[in-house]
């Protein structure tokens, strides 16, 4: 007998956009970033600028449910306007998850989430609601 592997859908709004990196670490070694370049020679780079998970379901519909109807306010309240939900299996997460992606379309009053496509640059990258 085959048993059924139990499942978690995880939910995670983020807020892409881009940061400025220096060419050069700093007097600590490390490399930063910031919302605005302040110095000539910054690096321009496509990122997450700010991410929540905000909770997980045990079913597929009840996740999309609480994207697209009940937790859309709550979401957008933090200007995060993309939103992920990610399958994950029972067991170590080391495989590559099967991922729903959401994005705000219209105004805060009439709007609503909207499936979208993963962007590019996050193309192998999994896990958004394990960090």
């Amino acid at each position: 007998m085959v048993k059924k592997v139990k499942k978690i859908y995880v939910i995670t709004a983020m807020r892409f956009g881009y940061e400025y990196t220096v060419q050069k670490p700093f007097p600590d070694g490390r490399y930063y970033s910031f919302r605005t370049p302040f110095q000539k020679g910054m690096k321009k780079h496509f990122t997450i600028l700010e991410q929540r998970t905000w909770g997980w379901c045990s079913t597929l519909k009840n996740a999309k449910l609480m994207v697209t109807e009940w937790a859309s306010e709550w979401i957008l309240d933090n200007s995060l306007t993309e939103v992920v939900i990610e399958e994950f299996k029972e067991g170590i997460c080391c495989y590559e998850p099967k991922e729903w992606w959401y994005k705000w379309h219209g105004t805060s009053e009439k709007g609503k989430y909207k499936p979208w496509k993963k962007p590019e640059q996050y193309s192998h990258t999994i896990g958004f609601g394990m960090g």
